[in-house]
């Protein structure tokens, strides 16, 4: 009996031991979930600057690019010494002149047939683009210029922009927004037919939009 008493004495103390280490465990545990929580703070807070700096760095890009406007369907026929006059001279059959000494810079770009323009006043370069559809009424004039028959003047984006762009786009094809639209420097966004324009500076806020955790895995997936 005596020993039967013992053996229930050490099982007891043997319960207690562990019931110690469990509770020590479980403190250990309650520490790092705490410290997990603090990580994801952390990394949330450091993840939000990172999309902040990038934002910066893609508004600046494209702010550079104010003054510039992009002509696709410049023929490699026209020779680089005949540019820029024969830019002014297509440019100008919007009904707005614009001469050499109007432009700051004009050449081709690597994508084919495309030159970049830059103005030396916004003013002026705004005004030529709000023109733009007079060319399509332009096609004679154009051929004797040397051109081809259609001559189209889009907004210069920067990379980034070209990029976010495009994922928009991709995104009206596969029907997963209302439309997109770039203007002033910035894309805009309707993801539903009556829900109101969404201004796109980054990926995450495309990703915000459709609540998607990425936007090119997600172009993968429904293209």
């Amino acid at each position: 009996m005596k020993a039967s008493h013992e053996e229930l004495v050490d099982q007891c103390l043997a319960l207690s031991n562990i019931g110690e280490r469990i509770d020590k465990m479980m403190t250990k545990i309650d520490m790092l979930e705490a410290s997990l929580s603090i990580s994801k703070n952390v990394n949330s807070l450091l993840m939000e600057r990172i999309i902040n700096l990038e934002k910066s760095v893609i508004n600046n890009s494209q702010y550079l690019r104010k003054e510039c406007l992009e002509l696709n369907a410049i023929p490699d026929t026209v020779e680089d010494n005949a540019l820029e006059k024969t830019v002014c001279e297509a440019l100008s059959l919007t009904g707005t002149t614009v001469q050499p000494s109007s432009l700051e810079a004009v050449h081709r770009l690597k994508r084919p047939s495309c030159v970049i323009v830059k103005f030396k006043s916004r003013k002026l370069r705004n005004e030529v683009f709000s023109k733009k559809r007079i060319l399509m009424n332009k096609s004679k004039e154009l051929v004797n210029l040397g051109l081809n028959d259609k001559l189209y003047i889009n907004e210069s984006l920067s990379k980034e922009n070209q990029h976010l762009f495009y994922q928009c786009r991709m995104l009206k094809k596969g029907k997963k927004v209302h439309d997109t639209w770039f203007a002033n420097g910035v894309i805009n966004m309707i993801y539903g037919v009556n829900d109101s324009i969404t201004k796109i500076y980054h990926s995450s806020d495309i990703e915000r939009v459709l609540n998607i955790a990425n936007i090119d895995e997600y172009l993968k997936s429904i293209m």
